[in-house]
């Protein structure tokens, strides 16, 4: 499987979660790490590697209008977030689509119109990459 397309794989298990449903991996209610890792065993790749391509996707979504900011806010709090708070991948994050993608959200929830600038932040993150 190309690694776009399990990012899109990853957020249709995700909005599983979002509306009550159990994920793939049996989990419900809000993601973490045992999703990370669940995800991570399934496709054969490290936990940073789902993280960076579900974050490309959900910024990526988001910009296309295809996302709403509630969905994208809740999976960069529960899903990208644990990546340092459940994984300790702390160290490595800083440079990292996902984390940068974490911190995009993180800031527009203290903005009374986060719409503008966050998608003008998350299209440039998406350039660099």
């Amino acid at each position: 499987m190309d690694s776009s397309d399990f990012g899109k794989e990853v957020l249709d298990d995700l909005a599983l979660m979002a509306s009550g449903e159990a994920s793939k991996a049996g989990v419900y209610g809000d993601p973490g790490a045992e999703e990370i890792i669940w995800w991570s065993k399934k496709l054969s790749v490290e936990p940073e590697v789902i993280l960076n391509e579900t974050a490309k996707r959900l910024a990526q979504g988001y910009v296309d209008g295809e996302l709403d900011w509630e969905f994208c806010d809740w999976v960069a709090n529960k899903f990208l977030f644990s990546g340092v708070t459940e994984l300790s991948l702390k160290n490595t994050s800083e440079k990292q689509l996902w984390w940068q993608v974490f911190l995009e959200f993180d800031a527009s929830e203290i903005s009374p119109s986060p719409e503008p600038a966050l998608t003008t932040e998350l299209r440039s993150l998406l350039r660099g990459r």
